[in-house]
């Protein structure tokens, strides 16, 4: 079976019946109701005044200051890594840097054992 629908102009607009059922049921759904142009420019000067009477506000939970404290740390040039890396930096310059073997095996032997055993 073929079905075939036709588009059909109409100069009029279409009307449903059924004595305000639908205005009814907008309302008992959704609370539409009409209101009257008076009624309608006091709500938008209601809206307006509680709009102005709103502010905006933001609550950074503790584990967010928390995040911001370490990135404070951090971004500080006198934090003990800051210090450390100059200091290094220094030696290397000065070429009294040195670099204990025995202790970069045992450091890496380590990290990989308990990199493995995890």
């Amino acid at each position: 079976m073929i079905w075939v629908w036709e588009a059909v102009e109409r100069s009029e607009p279409m009307e449903i019946h059924g004595n305000n059922r639908a205005k009814e049921l907008a309302n008992l759904l959704f609370g539409v109701q009409e209101s009257s142009p008076s009624q309608q420019a006091e709500r938008r000067q209601a809206d307006a005044k509680s709009d102005s009477a709103r502010s905006d506000t933001v609550s950074i939970s503790l584990e967010g200051r928390n995040i911001q404290r370490l990135a404070d740390l951090v971004k500080a040039e006198d934090s003990p890594t800051a210090e450390r890396a100059a200091e290094v930096k220094r030696a290397i310059e000065n070429g009294t840097y040195h670099v204990d073997g025995q202790s970069v095996a045992d450091a890496l032997l380590h990290n990989v054992l308990v990199d493995s055993v995890l």
